[in-house]
């Protein structure tokens, strides 16, 4: 006689748990809808499950064409917003917050933003303005002074290239954001961020450094060239 095994899932089951695709929708049906009604008081939980979303790339069983469109879909956000709630908790638990809230992660983000508009304003100003403790400010005005906010995509996967996105600034990691996956120089360029020079840009720079012999030979180079 065959004995048939029945699993039982429930919201706190990992992805890992999925043998078949099946298996797997059925985890994220409970697993997303759980982090969307628990995310004013634990932001921590949905961080992780989006992780978890994009590690097992779950919007595709789910019949998604990419992720942003499950996150407008499901999550009522758009990527941006969806990637700003993860990056800051990231930030307020390695800062020693165990269950970050939602409001937690809000004044957080308005915190960042009110320092990039008034960077000469004082903590306490930021936090009146704000309204949040001065306390939360000071920590967050560490975090960014020491670069330690940054939310680095996670297809930079180099310690070079990871030290290099965190030099840029917030504006312009935005921009490589928003441009796609490949080379980070690659994608750089394509965003506008790093401009390659023309041609002509390396023939001026070139021609700073040539001796005179050098130009002389260049330039008689060129008139051949250009009366044969």
């Amino acid at each position: 006689m065959k004995v048939k095994i029945t699993k039982h899932f429930d919201y706190l089951t990992p992805f890992s748990e999925a043998k078949t695709k099946d298996e797997l929708i059925e985890i994220a049906t409970l697993k997303y809808p759980k982090a969307c009604s628990i995310l004013e008081t634990d932001a921590g939980f949905f961080a992780r499950v989006v992780e978890e979303l994009r590690q097992y790339r779950v919007w595709e069983a789910l019949g998604f064409k990419s992720f942003e469109d499950f996150c407008v879909t499901e999550f009522k956000k758009t990527l941006d917003e969806v990637e700003g709630i993860v990056g800051t908790v990231k930030v307020l638990t390695n800062s020693g917050v165990e269950q970050p809230t939602l409001r937690e992660v809000t004044k957080t983000q308005a915190i960042i933003q009110r320092r990039d508009k008034y960077p000469d304003e004082t903590q306490q100003e930021t936090a009146e303005a704000v309204g949040c403790a001065r306390s939360l400010v000071a920590m967050v005005v560490n975090k960014v002074s020491n670069r330690s906010f940054v939310d680095i995509p996670d297809w930079i996967k180099s310690t070079s290239d990871r030290a290099t996105f965190k030099k840029l600034s917030s504006a312009d990691q935005d921009k490589v954001r928003k441009a796609g996956k490949g080379s980070l120089r690659g994608i750089a360029i394509a965003a506008g961020v790093v401009k390659v020079p023309t041609v002509l840009e390396q023939l001026q720079r070139l021609w700073k450094k040539a001796t005179p012999a050098e130009r002389r030979e260049f330039l008689a180079e060129i008139q051949e060239a250009a009366c044969p």
